[in-house]
């Protein structure tokens, strides 16, 4: 920290104060932040005269990604004469986390940041615009039309969680229908062909058809698992393989597996797998009978009372692999145990669709 160059970069780029209803706090960048913003910045100046591939920005969760991308948005401003931001997230409500937190460090970032609400607004918030600007918008908007929103270079593109959607250059042809489509990294890439691309994530992926890399280049730093609990910032996970009997059928399993590694091999849309599920949804009545939540919860509260019930916390979560699961093991695990109303809750979404149980 102490060579002066750098203490003085740290005070006037690395420090920010952030505001909430809890009042302000101030932030100061830890030290695998500073220094893979300070590559990402070095990057992104190359690769505005190159391809637009910025690279994979690979921190794992937990390591204040969210905040990295401040700093970094922060600092573009400076170092590429104030170029236009766009924020690309997959979900509304990460969207909405993401312009929280950059909202909040408004003053560090000398503008205000802006939320599309849609493929037009992005439009006008685009048009006419030579320099300046954070805009967050939803991946999903690029795909509601094919004309370019703008040609501009000095465009930087940060997508948020880059492993999860933002794929396929080619185009696909669907045997059956003959119906063409391409990819969403392809329709991005359309909608603002001279932009520059980087993609911030914790879980990048590398598969035939689904390549971090590939989308947005080299990875500029890596921040894993291993260095944030040697850091403290993550708590060490420990694994311990269980294998108990659920009396499963084989061949129904077999069949299985060998559908969904036919699609992935094929190069299947994430909708044909998404049909897939739904066809085989009778992987969910082999998981949900009766004598397999039997077993399982058997297993988990012997397991429970004998390893982990006195144990630091005490605490357990168990993750089903759906809703109605989650009921029937919830209803089972009373009978098993009834004094542990209090004891036992299950966390899940809502809907308004819900059965009565």
């Amino acid at each position: 920290m102490f060579i002066k160059e750098r203490l003085v970069d740290i005070i006037k780029n690395f420090t920010c104060f952030s505001k909430d209803e809890m009042g302000a706090a101030k932030i100061l960048a830890g030290y695998h932040q500073y220094f893979a913003v300070r590559k990402a910045v070095e990057r992104t100046k190359a690769s505005t005269l190159g391809d637009g591939k910025i690279g994979v920005f690979w921190h794992t969760q937990g390591s204040g990604k969210s905040l990295s991308m401040v700093f970094y948005a922060h600092l573009l401003q400076e170092e590429l004469s104030q170029p236009t931001i766009i924020v690309i997230t997959d979900r509304n409500d990460l969207d909405d986390q993401l312009y929280t937190q950059f909202s909040k460090c408004q003053q560090f970032l000398r503008q205000i940041p802006v939320q599309a609400k849609s493929r037009e607004d992005l439009k006008k918030l685009l048009s006419g615009r030579e320099a300046n600007g954070i805009i967050f918008t939803t991946m999903q908007k690029f795909e509601e039309s094919e004309e370019p929103l703008s040609e501009r270079k000095n465009i930087i593109v940060m997508t948020d969680e880059a492993h999860r959607g933002q794929y396929g250059f080619e185009e696909k042809v669907d045997v059956k229908t003959g119906k063409i489509s391409i990819g969403t990294a392809r329709i991005i890439h359309n909608s603002l062909p001279n932009a520059s691309y980087i993609g911030f994530t914790g879980t990048p992926i590398s598969t035939r058809d689904r390549d971090t890399v590939e989308v947005f280049g080299n990875y500029i730093d890596v921040y894993d698992m291993t260095q944030a609990v040697a850091d403290g910032a993550t708590c060490p996970i420990y694994y311990e393989s269980r294998v108990i009997s659920l009396s499963l059928d084989e061949t129904t399993l077999k069949a299985i597996d060998d559908e969904y590694d036919l699609l992935y091999s094929e190069g299947a849309t994430d909708e044909q797998i998404e049909k897939s599920k739904q066809e085989m949804s009778h992987l969910e009545e082999i998981l949900g009978a009766p004598e397999t939540i039997n077993s399982l919860c058997k297993d988990i509260l012997q397991h429970y009372e004998e390893n982990r019930q006195y144990e630091l916390t005490g605490k357990a979560m168990i993750v089903a692999y759906s809703r109605s699961i989650a009921i029937s093991i919830y209803q089972r695990l009373l009978e098993l145990r009834p004094g542990w109303e209090a004891k036992i809750k299950v966390v899940m979404t809502g809907s308004n669709k819900d059965p009565e149980e």
